[in-house]
Parts: structure tokens; C-alpha cells; sequence
């Protein structure tokens, strides 16, 4: 295993298939399900929604959705902090851990639906 921090140069590929994603996300759900305390569980909402993404005065802006009905749920400005890319050399996958900051802000009028 080896770990390099954002600032050394290096190609991260984020790809996993569809197959790939099932599979890790049955392994979570199944740990989730599995803790022995109904009380200590950890608690998550599957919410189907669709993320976009402009640039607003040089800033990443994220417009979260409902996939159903187009509702805006959110919009923040997204900032990376950094990132450290883990790559295990006798796994299909190597992993990327990110920090940004997200901050609530307001829709443009440039970009209302």
C-alpha cells in the first residue's frame, strides 16, 4: 500500500463500474445491517438526486436536485482542502479520501431553472 498526499504529481483515474459499486455498496449494507445494537446503528436516507455543477466567480458550485421532481435541495459552494490517494497494489481498486469545505450559499440568476 502506498499513500501520496494532492501536492506530488501523480494520475488518479476515479472509475468504478456499475458491477463494481453494487458489490461494495451490498458489502455496506450488509455491515450496516449487521450491528448488534439497533439503537447504535448507523442511520442513512436514500434519496435519489442529481448533482450539477457551474463556476460562479471562479468558485465550484454544487445545485443539488430530486431526481423525481427537480426540486433544488441544495446549493453550496464546494472548496477542496486536499486529498490523499491510497493506492493498494493487490486490490482491484485503489481510494481516494477528500476534504472540501462546503458552504450553504444562493442560486445565481444565471443559472435558475
Amino acid at each position: 500500500m502506498l499513500a501520496v498526499m494532492g501536492d506530488i504529481p501523480h494520475a488518479f483515474l476515479s472509475d468504478m463500474n456499475h458491477k463494481q459499486h453494487q458489490s461494495l455498496n451490498m458489502v455496506l449494507n450488509q455491515l450496516v445491517e449487521s450491528q448488534p445494537t439497533p439503537g447504535n446503528r448507523i442511520k442513512y436516507k436514500r434519496i435519489k438526486q442529481k448533482d450539477s455543477f457551474y463556476r460562479d466567480q471562479g468558485r465550484k458550485v454544487r445545485v443539488s436536485e430530486l431526481a423525481e421532481t427537480g426540486e433544488i435541495t441544495e446549493v453550496i459552494i464546494k472548496e477542496k482542502v486536499d486529498h490523499l490517494d491510497i493506492y493498494c497494489p493487490a486490490s482491484a481498486l485503489d481510494l481516494r479520501i477528500s476534504v472540501n469545505t462546503e458552504t450553504p450559499c444562493t442560486l445565481s440568476p444565471l443559472h435558475t431553472t
